[in-house]
């Protein structure tokens, strides 16, 4: 039997498991409607230009992957709005919520099957950090590209000038970059601090982050995207509404962007990348850096090309 896709996971956080009914396309009753389903996939995916959705949502559509059903845990969010399945690392299955994308399952006509494919891109991507982990975990360039993006994203909801000092924008960006060591990557406090110190002495940061130290220890208690406004009050760094923050957090970057945010290192990951493209599920929530965005993309390629599938 196939494992669940959170099964596989180790020490990365995965967010709560959803309950998916899937159409099986060898069902007879579902045989025309894979057959209209796949031949718009097919045309809407071959007048892509030649990018990585294009290549890797192929590459899965081609070994007859895609399929569709309904979310049976999506009561008022549309969260989990694919689900993947794996056995021994190999990805054999990407559903799609058909309600979610109006997918007709007697017909498989659906108006969003642009949609259909970036939400396999993203659910493809959740997959590779499912396969690559111990690999991931260990890859410190790709892990600071992310706490820089986490941290872009947290500083653009603080009120406009809330921060006075250079110093007191660094202290936020040093525990922007200390949350998403114990919230993502479920480091310790110890052993965050020790890459905060690597990161911030070979950027030559190393006098202010001495400076800024001594606060952490107020912080050690907290490893929770949640917290970090609780963060930046006990560390003295901003005194901030934490309920105000996190409200101000979603209205900015939407339900499903929050959730990603707040959520595990594999959505949160899928996030950043999807959102260079035009996804309509996350259309409304800002891009806060596109170099990044590339960048993150471009290492991942590798781990992208380890994928195996069953």
């Amino acid at each position: 039997m196939a494992k669940s896709y959170n099964s596989v996971l180790n020490d990365i956080l995965v967010s709560e498991p959803s309950d998916f009914i899937w159409y099986d396309k060898n069902d007879e009753r579902f045989k025309t409607s894979y057959e209209q389903f796949n031949q718009d996939f097919a045309m809407y995916l071959s007048k892509l230009p030649n990018n990585n959705v294009k290549k890797y949502v192929g590459e899965v559509f081609n070994r007859g992957l895609v399929s569709f059903g309904q979310n049976q845990l999506t009561k008022g969010t549309s969260m989990y709005f694919t689900r993947v399945t794996v056995e021994d690392n190999k990805l054999l299955r990407i559903n799609l919520d058909s309600k979610e994308f109006e997918i007709d399952a007697k017909t498989g006509d659906t108006k969003n099957i642009d949609e259909c494919i970036y939400a396999t891109y993203y659910a493809f991507l959740r997959c590779v950090v499912v396969a690559n982990r111990t690999d991931i975990k260990k890859d410190k360039k790709l892990q600071e590209l992310l706490a820089q993006y986490l941290y872009q994203i947290l500083i653009s909801v603080i009120p406009p000038g809330s921060i006075d000092t250079p110093k007191q924008k660094f202290a936020i960006k040093t525990i922007a970059y200390y949350t998403f060591y114990r919230h993502f990557i479920r480091e310790s406090h110890a052993a965050a601090i020790k890459i905060l110190k690597e990161i911030f002495d070979v950027k030559n940061g190393k006098e202010q982050f001495d400076e800024v130290l001594p606060s952490l220890k107020e912080i050690d208690k907290y490893t929770s995207v949640k917290d970090f406004p609780k963060m930046l009050i006990d560390s003295g760094a901003l005194n901030i509404d934490p309920n105000v923050f996190l409200i101000s957090l979603l209205k900015k970057y939407k339900q499903q962007a929050f959730y990603c945010i707040q959520g595990s290192f594999d959505m949160f990951l899928a996030f950043v990348i999807v959102t260079k493209y035009p996804f309509e599920l996350f259309g409304d929530s800002p891009s806060v850096n596109t170099n990044i965005q590339k960048e993150v993309e471009e290492l991942m390629i590798s781990y992208m090309r380890k994928v195996k599938f069953g």
